[in-house]
């Protein structure tokens, strides 16, 4: 099945031309013009990777990762700048605060563009992986050691000891393992 990319881009020729290139390279293709339009297409057609101008006018980049980083079926998608000469420091750390995964700087060979996608699909897909074998019923082994853990979890929680140390004295040492948890109290 094809990947879906949804390209937000105010400029035309840019949005048309990297939306045939991601076409080409068989992706299925969704663009918005603005930010506004972009958000919505996002709910609607759900996509796997979304890239989106940094500065646009109406709603900018910034607006358009805060909103679909509060949509809970978005929070997980790739979001990738595309961002100016004109960008300064303070809006990428901007960007990467609010949760962004990349930025491509304009103009971008379409090989760099290719590139930064499919190193963040494979993020996700490896990520996905991951969370799949964690909660794989079908997997004893795994099955075995979470159900261990529990136990020993809850045996310490039932057992309650209290131990009362003195001022001054140690109580742990750093590369020692430790069997208790330490509430302090001043």
């Amino acid at each position: 099945m094809k990947k879906k990319v949804l390209l937000i881009e105010d400029d035309k020729i840019i949005r048309d031309t990297t939306s045939r290139i991601l076409e080409l390279a068989n992706y299925r293709v969704k663009t918005a013009k603005n930010g506004f339009v972009g958000v919505q297409l996002a709910k609607s057609f759900l996509p796997d990777m979304l890239i989106c101008d940094m500065l646009m006018p109406e709603l900018d980049g910034f607006g358009v990762l805060q909103i679909v980083s509060k949509i809970p079926h978005l929070t997980c998608i790739p979001f990738v700048f595309l961002i100016e000469e004109k960008t300064t420091y303070a809006d990428l750390r901007k960007g990467m605060e609010l949760g962004a995964d990349d930025f491509l700087s304009k103009p971008f060979e379409e090989s760099e563009l290719l590139r930064v996608i499919e190193s963040r699909l494979k993020r996700v897909a490896a990520f996905k992986k991951n969370q799949e074998s964690i909660f794989d019923p079908e997997n004893p082994e795994l099955h075995e050691k979470k159900s261990q853990n529990i136990k020993n979890i809850t045996q310490f929680l039932q057992q309650k000891k209290v131990y009362s140390y003195k001022k001054g004295e140690t109580i742990y040492c750093k590369g020692n393992l430790s069997n208790h948890v330490f509430l302090i109290k001043k």
